[in-house]
């Protein structure tokens, strides 16, 4: 009941106060919790868990706050229609509202929560699909904020230049052929060029992710 709940509130909501207040601005680790209790949203759908403190509901609520900001503008006739195609399709055990809150529990950096809502905002504009909101949330989750951070600036036409990442080759986002890397090297160091580019599921982090991270 709670997570339909939450469901309905996330898919309806005006979200006025969220893209009135934060639109245009970085939720900072200095916004203090009595500030976060006067957006009804945010305080609507915290009532319904339990933390262990007041720091972790806090903390619960800025990552909430960051994630839903993203996509406050998104009018509610769009949401709710995006929100009833995925939970009646019976393809996912979690409901949309579910799969959200699980994100934002998990996710454990102050950048993470925009990505994922940039993310989901491209997905309810149909711009990506649900699938690969949930491989690209799963990417954002599990990687190292930092090598997201630095990926744009070292993406020049598809192929990535420095900063190279273990992280993000096992998760899919960009390739590497260390074989012609290496033979590249033995035969002339000064015309070496980049043997690693962005995968499919690559490009769109990049585009729908971290476009204006």
């Amino acid at each position: 009941m709670t997570i339909k709940r939450v469901d309905y509130i996330i898919k309806s909501s005006e979200m006025f106060e969220l893209a009135k207040e934060y639109g245009e601005v970085l939720i900072d680790s200095t916004l203090e919790d009595g500030h976060l209790k006067e957006i009804p949203i945010i305080s609507t759908i915290v009532s319904f868990f339990s933390f262990g403190n007041s720091i972790n509901e806090n903390l619960f609520k800025k990552k909430l706050v960051k994630l839903l900001t993203e996509f406050a503008q998104v009018s509610p006739a769009q949401r709710t229609k995006m929100f009833e195609k995925i939970n009646n399709s019976g393809k996912y055990e979690n409901s949309v509202g579910e799969t959200l809150i699980e994100l934002v529990e998990k996710i454990n950096s102050e950048k993470k929560p925009s990505i994922i809502g940039k993310l989901f905002k491209s997905f309810l504009e149909e711009k990506i699909s649900y699938e690969d909101f949930l491989k690209l949330s799963h990417i954002v989750e599990r990687c190292y904020v930092g090598d997201l951070a630095i990926l744009p600036s070292n993406v020049k036409g598809g192929k990535v230049y420095g900063g190279f990442s273990d992280e993000l080759v096992s998760l899919g986002v960009y390739n590497t052929d260390y074989a012609a890397a290496f033979n590249e090297a033995l035969n002339d160091m000064e015309k070496q060029e980049t043997h690693t580019e962005l995968t499919e599921i690559g490009n769109l982090l990049l585009k729908y992710g971290l476009s204006q991270l």
